[in-house]
């Protein structure tokens, strides 16, 4: 049944996507969180390129695809194949989705501690105005990397490909969520944190100060960053200091769709990755710790 249920989910995915996209877009317009510095239409034309590119290559790297080189003739002792057989489908899809989301978990940590993979994922960092189409900037490198290992590695363990449509459905949903510039009541955003990573919690993984961005990982469920100790929440004073960004590549020309390409190529070490902080992103906190002790 759930196999059916994936394939369902496959076929319509595209409508879901874009009806809740449609509402969200227009919720933030109603009731915008932040007010935007550069011209919407212009990083939304950039957002859905580089997002079209993605997808070109999540289709190569797709389980179909991939696995009959990774699977061997014999999957009867993979990892999931057992479990399938004790516990069939329904802990196949729990374990299956739980093993996928702390994958892509520890794939982000990577991408912030290597320097040579946060090249390609500042890009996503380096949105000053973020929002739902946020979701969609990543360099088709940093698209590339993910979906390789996180196939490879899911495959090699066996996960059946039904899996994929269903968890990738709720990503997309929840990591637009995530990055809407929209007001929440703040009990709501707590509420929901308990489970999944909110607004709040996501929206401080974007700040330009390193201090910030070094937290907050999840992918979909907050307790990989309460289990590893990447869990920050920020007070609001914080929250509202807050700036976007990658420091130094801030110009609103780099929201074009040829500089998304190029950032990477351009980004030096010196304020731009992590554990080498430009001073001047430490600022806005600064003021605001200031001013708490005052």
């Amino acid at each position: 049944m759930l196999e059916t249920i994936s394939d369902n989910v496959e076929r319509f995915s595209w409508w879901v996507s874009i009806s809740l996209f449609l509402v969200m877009a227009a919720y933030e317009t109603l009731r915008p969180e932040r007010a935007a510095t550069i011209p919407a239409w212009r990083r939304w034309l950039g957002h859905f390129a580089l997002y079209a590119v993605g997808l070109l290559i999540v289709v190569q790297f797709s389980p179909d695809r991939i696995g009959p080189w990774l699977v061997p003739a014999d999957e009867s002792r993979l990892p999931f194949s057992i479990l399938r057989r004790i516990g069939g489908d329904v802990a196949v899809l729990v374990c299956g989705f739980l093993v996928m989301d702390l994958l892509i978990y520890s794939l982000h940590r990577i991408h912030h501690n290597m320097f040579t993979l946060w090249r390609f994922h500042s890009v996503h960092h380096s949105d000053t105005d973020v929002d739902a189409t946020t979701t969609l900037r990543h360099h088709p490198v940093g698209f590339l990397v993910n979906a390789g290992a996180a196939t490879v590695v899911v495959v090699s363990l066996g996960l059946s490909a039904w899996v994929f449509p269903l968890y990738g459905l709720c990503s997309l949903i929840i990591n637009m969520f995530q990055h809407i510039n929209g007001e929440l009541p703040p009990w709501l955003d707590r509420t929901l944190r308990l489970v999944i990573v909110s607004p709040a919690m996501h929206r401080s993984h974007h700040s330009a100060d390193p201090a910030h961005y070094d937290s907050n990982y999840g992918n979909i469920l907050s307790i990989w960053d309460r289990l590893l100790g990447t869990y920050r929440v920020l007070t609001p004073a914080q929250q509202q200091a807050m700036v976007f960004g990658v420091p130094g590549y801030t110009e609103p020309r780099y929201a074009g769709f040829g500089w998304m390409l190029l950032l990477p190529f351009k980004l030096r070490r010196n304020g731009a990755s992590r554990g080498a902080a430009d001073e001047t992103a430490r600022e806005p906190l600064a003021q605001v710790e200031a001013a708490g002790s005052s």
